[in-house]
């Protein structure tokens, strides 16, 4: 039997378009949200869906936007920063004007930490912060590991990470990222946690668990009090 807060939708359409939906809600009820969205394919589909609802229905809002996390070393400007999504599929299309995004390509990496921790100091705490999980479990670029850092921090990427969609393509190869902090994300009021696809079975059978490890970044949604989860079918174990 499944938590009530996790969804399992036949299509990752149809998972999408709920997704589009749950967002334009929170919008809704605070038109000034502080959006922090995951980039890669997962939500990639929901956020054409809800440009397309917004400006459907004209929607007036002042959307705020933090990203959750970049690849370093790699530009704003290049197709395979998480950055160029963000700015692509949500900021430049919703017109919205407020918004921090890491520079994976600044040298002055306690700058861009500073940055980071200054607007959300001024901004936060995150009203809804939109998630996928890695194939290794990790939520934003919060790996696996000893331990988990809580503030924004430069993070050694895992292999598997390193060989991720976004930059199977990408000539340089990053091995670090810059990621918002596990304290970052779980003080977070709302968590949209969205998973799709059959490469993610064997760690949502983990995750499913409830069993919490630093070993598995995203068991630590398990403590937070206001996450939903939607996933499609074939992304969950054989059982449910």
């Amino acid at each position: 039997m499944l938590p009530d807060s996790i969804q399992v939708f036949d299509q990752y359409e149809e998972m999408s378009l709920a997704a589009a939906a749950f967002i334009n809600r929170c919008v809704l009820s605070k038109h000034n949200l502080l959006l922090c969205p995951a980039s890669g394919n997962s939500p990639r589909r929901s956020y054409d869906a809800l440009v397309a609802r917004m400006n459907e229905t004209r929607m007036h809002h002042a959307m705020r936007v933090i990203s959750l996390d970049e690849w370093v070393g790699i530009p704003r400007s290049s197709q395979h920063s998480g950055g160029y999504q963000l700015m692509s599929q949500l900021i430049g299309p919703l017109g919205i004007r407020d918004y921090f995004l890491f520079d994976g390509n600044n040298a002055d990496e306690a700058a861009e930490i500073g940055r980071a921790n200054g607007y959300l100091e001024k901004n936060g705490p995150i009203d809804l912060c939109i998630l996928g999980i890695g194939t290794n479990g990790h939520l934003g670029l919060n790996e696996p590991g000893e331990y988990l850092q809580a503030p924004v921090h430069k993070a050694v990427l895992a292999e598997s990470t390193r060989g991720h969609l976004m930059v199977a393509d990408s000539a340089y190869k990053p091995e670090y990222g810059i990621t918002l902090g596990m304290k970052d994300i779980l003080s977070s009021k709302k968590i949209l946690l969205l998973v799709n696809g059959a490469h993610k079975k064997a760690v949502m059978t983990e995750f499913l668990t409830g069993k919490v490890s630093t070993q598995l970044p995203a068991s630590f949604l398990w403590l937070h009090p206001d996450v939903t989860c939607m996933c499609d079918r074939e992304a969950m174990p054989d059982q449910t």
